[in-house]
């Protein structure tokens, strides 16, 4: 804790002086914010007894689980998920921060902030709906179960953020979380999801029927590191952007890696374009091995406005991996280049083509639910606002295996989306989806969309071919009662259809859902959550043993302190 606080102080003094002259004596401010949230659940039917229900099959492949591990599957075909189950039990837990910030100056600002956690009721249950856990909390016992801890403080990061002149900074030392992560793991760059294709924080789950605010496990396992981020405005709006990062992460519920990172990306706007350059190394060691391993990643990426209508773009990046203790080592190659149009009436069409070869990135740092490894393809998007009151937004994409035959001798994890099979022909995928939102009235808006994605591959003898389908339908509205109230209900619906080598499918899953929110503003809000969980498994196989219903009750309490 104590080097943490070493650095931001050098900070302080190296940039204190970067303040204005016309500085007012510093003032002081108790700063932090105190979260809770209380779950329970209530599963009951034949398929509750299945160990490590999931709570969600297939979601939304394309936007989440396209290239990421599958689920494991019991003997009938049923998805399981030990890393996030649907548990029966309830808990409540609680994540505080409290700390002080001063203010030296109108452009000058620092501060530090501490962490309180407490977890009461089933660990499980917690641990998957509850509160964000702290740094390295995912304690494991000799036969790999989790159990968190019911009660930890410690430090949780310190600040400092300034502007002079036309220069702005902010450094960050301690807990990244989302919100402070290194910029390029969460803005689109040049028209590329850069930080998903050279670098991903090991956080471990996404929210829950995509609503922003719904992000109970936004930081499921963050980082704990510093991070600086620069920019100069050197003309007007042309900008000098730098940002440099360190951090480490500790094993979580989907990774045993124990892995150090450090980076950064620097980037200028020149002209009518922007070119950015990228490096990231990363040391890992897997656990309960002598496994240690390194990878270093490198990419330029860079956009140019030929015309107001037309801005083609393109990134390549390149990882170099070297598995110490073997000295084995594999480099490869990723691409991405597109064009983007603007259209008239705001409509905006990104044709795009991508290419990652079989061994870029074996620590799989990258999303690959953005850029799946060991594959090529293209994919369309579109952007058509209607009217005034209805967007409409739409993709088709079309990918292909490079390589079949994969051994523990040229990869680490197998292909993106397909198991490894050397009597295999090339698997594709292909990706349909639109989505529609419609503000029906000033206080209404309706949102939905259909997806539809498919796996094929064909394989000696037939039995190891894959040919699936999957479906994901969703529709939803919010109506404002008042400015603090909303109420909303959404229902989502997958249809999951066809064979996955031994394993057939034949099932479906209904979520209806309804919450009610007291929003002051982003960060004071309460939200009281209602899903009701119910799956059907039509596989003969199955004879309705997989078959369940589930309540789910969730109570978030977010204010700020």
């Amino acid at each position: 804790m104590l080097k943490y606080f070493l650095v931001v102080g050098v900070f302080s003094l190296v940039l204190l002086p970067l303040a204005r002259a016309e500085e007012p004596k510093p003032s002081l401010e108790i700063i932090g914010k105190t979260h809770t949230i209380a779950t329970s659940n209530a599963i009951s039917g034949a398929g509750s007894k299945v160990p490590n229900l999931a709570a969600t099959y297939d979601m939304s492949l394309f936007e989440f689980n396209l290239g990421g591990k599958q689920s494991t599957f019991n003997g009938s075909g049923i998805t399981t998920n030990s890393n996030y189950p649907l548990t029966d039990g309830e808990a409540i837990s609680n994540n505080t921060h409290l700390g002080l910030s001063s203010k030296f100056s109108e452009d000058l600002k620092a501060g530090f902030l501490a962490e309180f956690y407490t977890l009461q009721g089933d660990e499980t249950v917690g641990r998957t709906f509850g509160e964000e856990l702290p740094w390295d909390n995912f304690p494991r016992n000799n036969s790999g179960t989790i159990h968190p801890a019911r009660f930890q403080a410690d430090f949780y990061n310190a600040f400092l953020e300034g502007k002079h002149e036309d220069f702005q900074y902010k450094f960050v030392g301690g807990t990244l979380s989302p919100r402070e992560l290194p910029e390029f793991t969460r803005k689109e760059m040049n028209q590329v999801k850069l930080g998903s294709l050279v670098y991903r924080a090991p956080i471990t789950n996404a929210s829950f029927f995509e609503k922003e605010d719904r992000k109970l496990e936004e930081g499921r396992h963050p980082l704990r590191g510093f991070d600086f981020v620069g920019n100069y405005e050197y003309t007007e709006h042309k900008n000098i952007h730098v940002e440099l990062f360190s951090g480490a992460s500790k094993p979580t519920p989907v990774s045993d890696i124990d892995r150090d990172s450090v980076g950064g990306h620097f980037a200028v706007d020149a002209g009518e374009g922007n070119i950015g350059l990228t490096y990231v190394y990363n040391n890992g060691l897997r656990q309960n091995t002598s496994t240690q391993e390194n990878q270093e990643i490198w990419s330029i990426d860079s956009s140019y406005k030929i015309l107001a209508w037309l801005v083609p773009y393109f990134t390549f990046a390149q990882t170099d991996y070297e598995r110490e203790n073997t000295n084995e080592s594999h480099w490869g190659s990723a691409y991405v280049g597109g064009i983007l149009i603007k259209l008239p009436e705001q409509y905006e069409l990104k044709v795009q083509y991508q290419r990652l070869d079989e061994n870029y990135d074996l620590m799989a740092i990258h999303k690959s639910e953005h850029y799946p490894g060991n594959s090529q393809g293209g994919n369309f998007q579109l952007t058509a606002p209607l009217t005034e009151t209805v967007k409409l937004k739409g993709i088709v994409g079309f990918y292909q295996q490079l390589e079949t035959a994969t051994t523990s001798s040229d990869t680490l994890f197998g292909d993106s989306f397909f198991p490894s099979n050397a009597g295999a022909d090339e698997g594709k995928i292909q990706v349909q989806r639109v989505s529609a939102e419609w503000k029906a009235v000033e206080k209404l808006t309706l949102n939905s969309y259909v997806e539809h994605v498919r796996f094929n591959q064909e394989a000696t003898p037939i039995a190891a071919s894959i040919d699936k389908d999957v479906y994901n339908f969703y529709v939803g509205g919010a109506l404002a009662l008042t400015k603090e109230w909303t109420v909303e209900a959404g229902m989502r619906r997958f249809l999951s259809k066809g064979n996955w080598q031994a394993m057939s499918f034949d099932s479906y899953q209904d979520i209806p859902e309804a919450a009610l929110s007291y929003k002051v503003n982003k960060e004071t809000r309460a939200t009281l959550i209602y899903h009701y969980y119910n799956f059907q498994d039509e596989n003969t196989a199955s004879q309705g043993q997989n078959d369940y219903d589930g309540h789910q009750i969730i109570a978030e309490v977010r204010i700020p302190l």
